[in-house]
Formats: structure tokens, C-alpha cells, sequence
């Protein structure tokens, strides 16, 4: 209340003005910081988060056709099913190199795989193409096919993390953006109720002050008017606004 006492009339319909201002730009711009975080995160979403998570599904998904080419070359013998592995292997290489540059941070980890994958394709086709010429090592050839399977195992476990780890990174920050959004909702409500009420004291304190000024001369002038008034009866002076300076010329003129 003391601070209005000193602010003039002007200033005091000015400050209700400037105080919904500041509540107003406040929630605009925790709204603007708010969107534009969520908008970043979104925007990772959809060049990061769900490419990595597709190619990795793709490379596992290929994975496996390349173990099924290469076993169908031991059982057929056919070419083609060789040329389908060789173009699988190539492909799965080419993923493992399209997430490098989606996502910088899974390039040692890309790298790791793609070591593990490259020596589990040679064994695995050497294997195959042995077998299928019928020039395999029998006496090694326990040994290399429990190789092949320890790599395959591998790599799939590689994959599959990857898969887990990505969908993970997906989920977390979708559920981040939602959280973000409600918090967005719940801090703009609480700005807005801080500012209407800070308004609703500012505006009761300003009219009060006001008006009670206002009533003071205004009831002192009645009784003048009316003869009975008491000329020696002064008029509280509370604030320096306009208003003040009515009341004290008032009382100037009563003495």
C-alpha cells in the first residue's frame, strides 16, 4: 500500500496496464522457450531417434536373410542365393555407414559392428561355398561352424541392443515431449493466476486510495454546502498523487 501512496493518479492506471503486460510477455515467453525445446526434441525425433530405430530393424531383418541365402547355398548350391547374400552383406554394411551420419554418437559402436558382421560373413560364406562344392574340411569343420554361430550370435545380440537402445531413446523422448507439454500447461496456469491476482490487489489498493480521497473531500464539501460543516476539521492527506494535492489546497482553504 505504501508504494501507491507516492505514484500519481497517471501512474496508478499505468501500473495496472504494465502489470498485465509483464504477466502476459512472462507466459509468452516461458511458452516460446517451452515450444522451441519441444520443437529441438522433435525435431530429433525425426531426423535421429526413428531413422536409427528403422535401419536398425532393417539391418536385423536382412541379417537374417543373408543366414538363410547362405544356407540355402549349402542345401542348392544355386548362385543367385550367393549373389543375394553378397547384396545383403553390402546392404547391412550400407546401414551400419547411413546411421554414422544420422547419428554421430553410434559411430564406434557402428564401426564394432560392422567388424563383428564382416567376420562372421566370411566364415559364414567360406563355409557355405566349401560345403557346397563339396571341399570342406571335415576335421575343422566342427570347429568352424561352432566360429560361425559364436559370430552370428554376436552380432545379433549387437543388433538387437541396438534395436532395444534406440526404441528406448524413441520412447523417452516422446514421453519427454508429453511431459513437457503438460508442465507447459501447468506453469501457464499458475502464471496466469499469479498475475490476476497480483492484478486484483493491485486494482483493489489503487481504487481504494482513490475513492477514499475522493469520499473524504467529496463528503467535507457536502457538509460546507449544507452549513454544517466544521471549517477547522481537516482532510487526511494519505497519498502525494493529484488526489493528495486536492485534499491539501482543500484545506489550505479551509484555514
Amino acid at each position: 500500500m505504501a508504494l501507491f501512496t507516492h505514484l500519481s493518479v497517471r501512474w496508478k492506471i499505468y501500473l495496472i496496464a504494465i502489470i498485465s503486460i509483464i504477466g502476459f510477455g512472462a507466459y509468452l515467453a516461458f511458452n516460446v522457450l517451452v515450444n522451441n525445446r519441444n520443437a529441438a526434441l522433435l525435431e530429433t525425433l525425426h531426423t535421429q531417434s526413428f531413422p536409427v530405430l528403422e535401419k536398425s530393424k532393417d539391418a536385423r531383418v536382412t541379417l537374417d536373410k543373408v543366414v538363410e541365402f547362405l544356407n540355402n547355398v549349402v542345401i542348392m548350391a544355386e548362385q543367385d542365393d550367393v549373389k543375394n547374400a553378397d547384396e545383403g552383406r553390402q546392404k547391412i554394411m550400407a546401414i551400419l555407414e547411413s546411421v554414422k551420419g544420422v547419428d554421430p554418437s553410434k559411430t564406434q559402436k557402428m564401426i564394432q559392428i560392422g567388424k563383428d558382421f564382416e567376420e562372421f560373413y566370411t566364415l559364414a560364406r567360406r563355409l557355405a561355398m566349401d560345403m557346397a562344392a563339396g571341399t570342406a574340411d571335415t576335421d575343422k569343420l566342427a570347429v568352424v561352424v561352432e566360429q560361425k554361430e559364436v559370430a552370428l550370435d554376436k552380432v545379433k545380440v549387437e543388433l538387437d541392443g541396438l534395436i532395444s537402445e534406440s526404441s528406448s531413446d524413441f520412447t523417452q523422448k516422446v514421453k519427454t515431449a508429453n511431459n513437457t507439454s503438460q508442465y507447459l500447461l501447468r506453469t501457464g496456469f499458475v502464471i496466469w493466476a499469479v498475475t490476476i491476482l497480483v492484478l486484483v490487489i493491485t486494482v483493489y489498493a489503487i481504487a481504494r486510495i482513490i475513492l477514499k480521497n475522493i469520499n473524504d473531500v467529496a463528503q467535507s464539501l457536502d457538509e460546507i454546502a449544507h452549513g454544517g460543516g466544521d471549517f477547522s476539521k481537516k482532510i487526511t492527506v494519505e497519498t502525494t498523487d493529484e488526489i493528495g494535492q486536492l485534499a491539501k489546497s482543500f484545506n489550505g482553504l479551509m484555514d
